[in-house]
């Protein structure tokens, strides 16, 4: 009797441990309202909430300020967070989880800047409260979105005036809390400027050209003109004339009108090249050589560039053939003698005239060193003892290699390419120059046709071919 009385107080005993242990745990039934910003009031019902100096009520992960606590209910602030339930702590005890959406503070409006603006424009909006907690927030005027937003945190909000866009009430909308409204205005901007025409359409550095349109505005200081990206100089601005100066670096382009940050069309300008000097030839070299070859014009004054100017040549079809420009400097112009060029006179023309005429002698022969200059030398004795060969070297001149023919000798280099009739090798080939006598010295001469065969050699660059 006494073992099955102590049984059931055991089993009682047990029972009502279990009990306590169950109904010592905080639970949430309600929470009203079950959203909340910052300093909003909440009221959260249940029971076995305690009281203590560890309890708490947790939004997300942060605590609420307390305005009352009782065992089955709790009043409390808001705080300043983002979470999505709340939960009472006691002690070591925890509540079950109740969703409740913190939405941190309100968002505040504190200024735009600018508060005035025009379509295209971008404006920032100050204050606070902005960050959304999955996407951005949303910027209103007069309730309709204005979209168009490129950057933002939780103060500053970035975005383009959108073209449809009217003055009024500015708002932010974030996680679907309201800011305050500011006023913003929109002004309308002044329309683009417009060319309608060029007059002249095509100019000379220097000129003065019209510019015909609309909304240019009414002073040079309304705007720039510019003509193939250089800035042109005004003498007349007015709202539908513009008269430029033409650089003097201009180059054909488009002129385009630029008032405010509004661009015009833009319309094609030719710049005119004004007709070049007709330049003076001091020397031409070769004065003979083979169609194809390199030809050389010396002078002082060529200029830069060619511009208006040829190099005509006379031809075997009558029609004078224009040779390729190779190099034009200042000093010295190089080009390509044409294929079908034939002897006779080469000029340089242009539109103001053209230079007198220099007299071009045509041959069809490359000549070579090996095959064809130094089998003479040879034959005619020039590299025979005593004479110029590398050893006794005459006047400090050997003719026995290429490299000894190019060399510098005593007094002038014997041969300069390109200049064979002045060439120094030639002089004395063809009879007594400047007191020395004509070579080759006690052996047979040269004729005339074998001497011009080294001339043309010479002409032709005297190149080791």
């Amino acid at each position: 009797m006494i073992r099955t009385l102590l049984i059931i107080l055991s089993l009682a005993c047990l029972l009502s441990c279990s009990d306590f242990g169950r109904e010592s745990i905080p639970f949430i039934d309600q929470v009203d309202p079950v959203s909340g910003t910052e300093g909003d009031t909440v009221i959260v019902s249940g029971e076995q909430f305690g009281a203590g100096p560890e309890s708490r009520l947790l939004f997300g992960n942060a605590a609420g300020e307390i305005v009352s606590w009782a065992d089955d209910r709790i009043a409390s602030i808001v705080p300043n967070v983002r979470g999505k339930t709340v939960q009472v702590i006691r002690g070591d005890r925890e509540s079950n989880a109740v969703p409740f959406a913190s939405l941190g503070t309100q968002p505040h409006i504190v200024r735009v800047e600018p508060d005035t603006a025009e379509a295209g424009d971008t404006i920032q909006v100050n204050g606070f409260g902005f960050q959304a907690e999955e996407t951005g927030p949303v910027v209103s005027l007069n309730d309709i979105d204005m979209g168009n937003i490129f950057a933002f945190n939780d103060t500053t909000v970035q975005l383009v005036v959108g073209e449809n866009a009217q003055s009024g009430q500015l708002r932010i909308n974030r996680d679907g809390l309201e800011s305050n409204s500011v006023s913003f205005v929109l002004f309308e901007a002044p329309p683009a400027p417009t060319i309608i025409a060029l007059v002249p359409d095509s100019a000379f550095a220097g000129d003065t050209i019209q510019v015909i349109g609309n909304a240019f505005g009414g002073s040079p200081d309304s705007g720039s003109v510019f003509l193939a990206g250089l800035t042109g100089t005004p003498v007349e601005w007015s709202d539908t004339v513009l008269s430029v100066i033409m650089p003097e670096d201009a180059e054909t382009g488009e002129v385009i009108v630029i008032v405010g940050m509004r661009e015009s069309n833009a319309l094609s300008l030719r710049l005119l090249i004004p007709p070049a000097p007709i330049p003076a030839v001091w020397e031409m070299l070769p004065s003979r050589t083979f169609a194809r070859d390199t030809l050389f014009f010396l002078g002082p004054d060529f200029g830069d560039a060619p511009y208006d100017r040829r190099i005509l040549f006379s031809s075997g079809t009558g029609e004078r053939a224009e040779a390729e420009i190779l190099r034009w400097r200042a000093d010295s112009v190089v080009v390509l003698i044409p294929e079908n060029v034939s002897t006779g006179g080469v000029v340089i023309a242009g539109k103001l005239g053209e230079t007198g005429s220099n007299f071009f002698e045509v041959t069809t022969r490359i000549v070579s060193w090996e095959g064809d200059v130094q089998p003479l030398i040879r034959e005619f004795g020039c590299t025979n003892s005593t004479c110029h060969n590398p050893i006794d070297r005459t006047s400090n001149y050997s003719l026995e290699t290429w490299e000894d023919a190019r060399g510098p000798g005593s007094r002038f280099p014997p041969v300069r390419p390109r200049r064979g009739p002045t060439s120094l090798l030639i002089s004395l080939l063809r009879g007594p120059w400047l007191g020395a006598p004509q070579m080759p010295i006690q052996l047979q001469t040269m004729n005339e046709s074998d001497i011009l065969v080294i001339e043309d050699w010479i002409n032709q660059g005297a190149h080791y071919n």
